[in-house]
This record gives structure tokens, C-alpha cells and sequence, in this order.
């Protein structure tokens, strides 16, 4: 078995809710526009796949369709870290599915887990952020985010992962390997986001690996 699949395993064990959180403004579109999507948490324009789905330039503004829109304002919560604000933009039932490189189910998560996972990411590493490359949608709906990489600095508190001891922080700058995101909505909120791995370092085991974590010895 894979490192990452030991720990997402970890992950997925975690009992204990997501920690009060102090309110944060949120860095979101107006709800009566709607439109709007984060231009930073994008790193370049490209073609989508190759299975004629229709394809959106990040990039661009004016973005009228809605759910890149709610995605747009999820990543931005993601990535200024106000999970209050991202909480608003989920169903109550709202689902984080991990894959493998084969694209084999691995774990899942709620909501309550996921963001006690990001809220120690931040506490880690202050500038974490995730940016992608294009977005394109299926005729079946399913918004897919391509290229999709973390990154950030180990400036912060000591960083984990499931039982495995923190690691001190030493300034150390890490990118994980790309992921592909598929996103299903209902009634305009976000039920289900699956990530699919395109390489190793993936994941929280990707940036715990890249600070020295794994091998342990």
C-alpha cells in the first residue's frame, strides 16, 4: 500500500469536529451577481480533453455560468482560508472523494473532517493556496477543474498527519503533484468533490512528505 493511501485512511478515521473558527470577511462575488470567479486560483489557460467538453478560460471575465462561479468562490475561501464562508457554498450532505492514480476509490471525507484538515494546513503553512489550470464541463453536468496543484511554505506551527509525529517548521517551500477535481451541484451548492491523483505527492501525505516527514525512520 501507498504512503498516501495509509494516511488518507488516518484522515478519514478522524472523529473529532472541526474546530470554532474566528469570522473572517469573505472574499466572495456579490450573490445577486453571481458570476464572478477567482482569477487567483489560476495559473494559465489551456484546452480541456479531448471528448468535446465545453471549455471556460479561467481567465476571463464575465463568467456567466453559475456553479464555475460557486466553484470560483470555494477556492477563494480555500485559499484565504475562511472556511465559514466555504461552509456556505456546500450542501449539508457535501462529500470529498479521493482517488488513486488509477483512479481507484481511496477514501472520503465530510465536511467536518475536510475542514479540520484545512484549518491545520493553514496554521502550517500561511500562504497554502490551490490554483489550476482550465475548467471544462461534460455534457452530464459534472464540473471538472484540470491540473489542479497545492502549494505553500512550512512558515507556521508544526505540521502532521494522522498518528505521525509534527514536523518543525523550516521555511520550507512545497508543491504537490497535479490533481483533476470533478465537482457535482445540487440546487447550486456543492454536494461532491472528487480529486483524482496525478502523481505521488498528493494530498496532506504529499506536503508531509516534501518537509521531510516521510521515510520515517
Amino acid at each position: 500500500m501507498k504512503i498516501s493511501k495509509a494516511i488518507a485512511k488516518q484522515v478519514k478515521g478522524a472523529k473529532d469536529k472541526m474546530l470554532s473558527l474566528p469570522p473572517k470577511k469573505r472574499d466572495m462575488a456579490s450573490e445577486a451577481d453571481g458570476k464572478r470567479i477567482c482569477n487567483t486560483c489560476v495559473e494559465e489557460s489551456s484546452v480541456g480533453s479531448s471528448d468535446e467538453p465545453i471549455v471556460f478560460d479561467p481567465t476571463s471575465t464575465g463568467i456567466t455560468n453559475p456553479q464555475i462561479a460557486t466553484f470560483g468562490d470555494f477556492l477563494a475561501c480555500i485559499n484565504n482560508h475562511d472556511l465559514r464562508g466555504a461552509t456556505l457554498l456546500l450542501t449539508d450532505d457535501a462529500a470529498f472523494v479521493f482517488r488513486a492514480l488509477d483512479g481507484s476509490f481511496v477514501h472520503e471525507m465530510a465536511w467536518e473532517d475536510f475542514a479540520e484538515e484545512s484549518k491545520k494546513l493553514s496554521d502550517s503553512f500561511p500562504d497554502f493556496s490551490i490554483k489550476h489550470k482550465s475548467v471544462s464541463q461534460g455534457k452530464d453536468g459534472v464540473l471538472k477543474i484540470h491540473h489542479a496543484i497545492a502549494s505553500g511554505t512550512h512558515s507556521g506551527a508544526p505540521y502532521g498527519v494522522g498518528p505521525f509525529p509534527p514536523i518543525e517548521a523550516s521555511n520550507t517551500r512545497v508543491v504537490n503533484d497535479p490533481e483533476d477535481m470533478h465537482i457535482t451541484f445540487h440546487d447550486g451548492r456543492i454536494q461532491k468533490i472528487e480529486w483524482f491523483a496525478k502523481g505521488e505527492n498528493v494530498g496532506p501525505a504529499g506536503l508531509y512528505t516534501q518537509i521531510g516527514g516521510f521515510p520515517l525512520v
